[in-house]
Order: C-alpha cells, then structure tokens, then sequence
C-alpha cells in the first residue's frame, strides 16, 4: 500500500471540481467496481464538501442514481 489510489482519487476530484471534467475510472470485473464505488468513491464524495456541492443527488433515492453501469 503506497497511496496510489487516495492519489487516484485526489486527481480525479481536482479534474472534476477544478476542470469541469467527466471522469471514468475502469475496474476488471463490476464486483471490483461496486466495491471500489462504496470503499474509496462514496467517501470521498461524502467527506469533500466541493464534491458533495457538485453532488446533490447523492445519499437520494432515484433511478438515475447509480454510480457503476
């Protein structure tokens, strides 16, 4: 464990918040994906109040609401 995906993350967010960009993260199975959604993804939208902003439908029920194809 050296951090690379905290890195990962820090990256992404920094592109989604300061870029305005779209943001695609491939894991080798949807297992993997789901997991990596609720162990690394939802906390960081959570625990990051400029992410949360730009997530208002997170923590909501919606059909549209789904983070992993």
């Amino acid at each position: 464990r050296v951090g690379y995906t905290k890195m990962l993350l820090g990256v992404e967010a920094y592109f989604i918040e300061h870029k305005s960009r779209n943001s695609l993260l491939f894991q080798p199975t949807d297992s993997a994906a789901e997991d990596f959604m609720k162990s690394h993804v939802e906390p960081t939208i959570r625990d990051v109040p400029a992410l949360l902003e730009l997530a208002p439908w997170f923590g909501r029920k919606h059909r549209d609401n789904t983070l992993t194809l």
